[in-house]
């Protein structure tokens, strides 16, 4: 459906929305919480439907716009906006979605925020956040740690130091499922790089067991 001039109505609609929830254009932010999570939802859904490769879907004022509605007052949506946020893509949109699954205070924020990454890391597999994300093996909440490493199974076999506290952490797990999504986790890097991987795995897992570090139990 096109609007007035030829432009795609979408397209329309979604410029406006983005001013409305942004205060482009010299318009005011939207102040009511209530207006931003409708918004926000909005755009998402017009966003979705557009083009991956849409210039208004990756375009600066998109991007400047979900990254302010990551850092709202209002939990619900700051969980919105991660849908958005993933969908823009972009190192920006990583960053800001590895901030609100590590440090955001509410779980369902985290929880939302590492499934918007794995569905970005899944068309654009990246390790690069993987030590930031680690912290989150101690999180209270068990989804929180049962999507961290549904996760971190999208992006390829990190080197960093805390690749042996991450299997530990997650291999002794208190948890039965999240046990087993580390597992999970572990056979996907795996398969990630043809098996190349398996045999330092194989070594760290080994070297992990006859320290006493993991349980037998675990394997």
């Amino acid at each position: 459906v096109e609007a007035a001039g030829h432009m795609p109505l979408g397209r329309v609609l979604t410029t406006k929305v983005l001013s409305v929830l942004g205060g482009l254009d010299d318009r005011e932010a939207a102040k009511d919480k209530h207006v931003r999570q409708r918004c926000v939802g909005l755009v998402c859904q017009l966003l979705d439907a557009m083009p991956a490769d849409c210039d208004l879907r990756i375009s600066e004022n998109t991007q400047q716009v979900l990254l302010q509605l990551s850092r709202d007052r209002v939990p619900a949506v700051r969980q919105s906006a991660t849908f958005g946020l993933a969908l823009a893509g972009g190192s920006g949109a990583a960053d800001a979605l590895v901030t609100l699954a590590t440090r955001d205070t509410v779980a369902r924020v985290r929880l939302t925020a590492l499934s918007r990454l794995q569905a970005l890391w899944m068309m654009q597999p990246c390790a690069e956040h993987i030590l930031s994300l680690a912290s989150r093996t101690m999180d209270a909440v068990i989804p929180v740690r049962c999507q961290l490493f549904a996760t971190l199974a999208t992006c390829p076999m990190p080197t960093t130091s805390c690749l042996a506290e991450l299997l530990c952490r997650g291999l002794r797990d208190a948890n039965a499922v999240v046990r087993a999504e580390c597992r999970a986790m572990v056979w996907a890097w795996v398969d990630f790089d043809g098996g190349n991987s398996a045999q330092g795995l194989l070594s760290l897992l080994q070297n992990l067991k006859s320290g006493d570090v993991v349980s037998g139990q675990c394997y």
